[in-house]
């Protein structure tokens, strides 16, 4: 507690965990398309859960929001906590042509 973690899956991810959800939440919804039959109760049924799954991704979006307010205050004046917030991961470098 108290201590910047950089390494292990937050060198990939800032807030490893929560993604970690945000992707079982969404495989779980596209499993369960996956396994519906065509129909008005099906449809209602796939357009609940998507609700129910774009309400969590929400949660799950101002959960991260908070945590990196709290780190910014905590951590705010360390160099190491600047250089992994601006990192934006593989994805950002390919799009900007960064390396």
């Amino acid at each position: 507690p108290g201590k910047l973690v950089t390494g292990g899956p937050f060198v990939l991810f800032r807030h490893p965990n929560y993604q970690g959800e945000q992707l079982l939440w969404l495989s779980s919804w596209a499993v369960g398309l996956l396994h519906m039959n065509l129909g008005v109760a099906s449809a209602a049924t796939a357009f609940a859960s998507l609700l129910g799954c774009a309400g969590i991704q929400f949660v799950l979006l101002r959960a991260t929001t908070n945590l990196d307010a709290r780190q910014a205050v905590q951590y705010g004046d360390d160099a190491a906590y600047r250089s992994w917030k601006a990192w934006r991961g593989p994805i950002a470098k390919a799009e900007t042509g960064s390396k």
